[in-house]
C-alpha cells in the first residue's frame, strides 16, 4: 500500500462484512428470552472474574465445565 487512500480501500470491504455481521449479531440477541440473557451476563461476569484471577496469579483450572445449574439463580 502506497497511501492511505490505498489502505482506506482495502478496508472498505471487511468493514462492512464487519458491519453488516455486527447488526446480525444483534437482531439475534433481541429475540433472546430473558433466561437466555441472565446466562449470557453470568457467563461473561464469570470469564471477567477468571480474567482478573489471572492477572492475580490465583486462578485455579477447574475440571469439567461450568453450566447454568452451577448457579444458584
Amino acid at each position: 500500500m502506497r497511501s492511505a487512500k490505498d489502505l482506506a480501500v482495502n478496508f472498505e470491504g471487511p468493514t462492512e462484512h464487519i458491519r453488516r455481521a455486527i447488526a446480525a449479531f444483534w437482531k439475534r440477541v433481541a429475540g433472546w428470552s430473558g433466561d437466555q440473557m441472565k446466562d449470557a451476563g453470568a457467563i461473561v461476569c464469570f470469564l471477567m472474574i477468571k480474567d482478573l484471577a489471572h492477572v492475580a496469579g490465583v486462578y485455579e483450572m477447574m475440571e469439567g465445565h461450568i453450566t447454568r445449574q452451577d448457579f444458584n439463580f
